[in-house]
């Protein structure tokens, strides 16, 4: 559900992990939503997840202040591009842009044989 760079880290994880104070519970927002969405598919609540008008097939996940972007591989992989504190409405189509790069490193991969998916657990 996240993607791990060369170095091993996830910059998601390290974002989530990083939200203190009053934040602490817009992660945990944000969490049981990403949870829900790795096992039940999409979001229909758009003031939980919504699509991204202009952008090509990457979501917003919201929990209070933060928004995680995120896109489908295959119809079925969440792939979790990152996350921030909520981005003012200009800023969102530079964010979604990001994963839109991603997705299409992630194409990419594929193609070549060296996309490792890795289920959570192992």
């Amino acid at each position: 559900m996240t993607t791990v760079g060369e170095d091993g880290r996830c910059a998601l994880v390290e974002f989530l992990d990083g939200l203190e104070g009053e934040l602490s519970g817009d992660r945990v927002k944000v969490l049981r939503r990403l949870r829900y969405l790795a096992e039940q598919g999409i979001i229909r609540n758009e003031e939980q997840s919504r699509r991204i008008e202009g952008a090509d097939r990457v979501f917003e996940l919201k929990g209070g202040a933060v928004r995680v972007f995120y896109f489908f591989d295959r119809d079925c992989i969440v792939i979790c591009s990152h996350g921030v504190l909520k981005p003012k409405k200009k800023q969102v189509l530079g964010e979604a842009r990001k994963a839109e790069l991603l997705r299409e490193e992630v194409a990419r991969a594929r193609q070549v044989g060296a996309l490792v998916i890795e289920e959570e657990g192992r």
